[in-house]
């Protein structure tokens, strides 16, 4: 270069988008705060169900930034952009989605049916829901008329998530006394954390059981 002369370098490059850590995508809490990180000197621009709900988030020194979100039930789409010194605009992170789901699970079925009788010493025990579930125990309890009281019957709950029914299954070799009756519990705990316990009842006289066993 001769004396005198100025370079001047243009930088039309956009910033990187920022990241967001979402921890869950599924709340029963309509609050929540949102996290991420935004790259070097720049701040963030956060969109909300398609509306701008932050347009100019400051993160840290370290480039991290977390602030509190209103979520709408049902679905809620969060984008978010990064914004450099110029104002020039990022391309969108990925849409993310999070579900605000304040209904409990419910129990939707179970082999044997309510109130059934007669049933084989053998019989199933199935319990279906209808959502996936993050927990689901199945616990049997039996009736012993010497003491009047329910006593928990041995056994392993399991849960199948991807078709949504948990079973109790009996030790290896064991079956369900013959001529009993028999009481089911269940908890559940959905994926957005709401709570729910379900037990059987008999509608007539409210006596909390599921079925009788015979030697059929």
């Amino acid at each position: 270069h001769t004396q005198g002369e100025i370079t001047i370098v243009l930088n039309n490059t956009v910033p990187a988008p920022p990241t967001l850590n979402i921890l869950t995508n599924r709340t029963r809490y309509e609050n929540i705060n949102i996290e991420g990180k935004a790259p070097v000197d720049c701040t963030i621009k956060l969109i909300v169900n398609y509306k701008t709900v932050y347009e100019d988030i400051i993160p840290d020194e370290d480039g991290n930034f977390s602030v509190p979100i209103l979520l709408a039930p049902g679905e809620n789409v969060l984008t978010a952009y990064s914004v450099d010194y110029f104002n020039r605009l990022s391309l969108s992170t990925t849409p993310v989605i999070i579900v605000l789901d304040k209904e409990a699970p419910l129990v939707t079925g179970s082999t044997p049916a309510q109130e059934a009788l007669e049933l084989a010493v053998s019989t199933p025990i199935t319990v279906r829901f209808n959502e996936p579930l993050s927990e689901a125990t199945v616990t049997v309890l039996v009736y012993n008329g010497m003491t009047n009281t329910w006593e928990i019957v041995e056994g392993n709950s399991e849960y199948v998530q991807w078709n949504l029914f948990a079973s109790f299954i009996l030790p290896d070799g064991e079956t369900l006394r013959y001529e009993s009756k028999y009481r089911i519990k269940v908890d559940m705990i959905d994926n957005a954390r709401n709570f729910a316990t379900h037990e059987f009842y008999n509608r007539n006289d409210r006596i909390s059981y599921s079925f009788i066993t015979k030697n059929t």
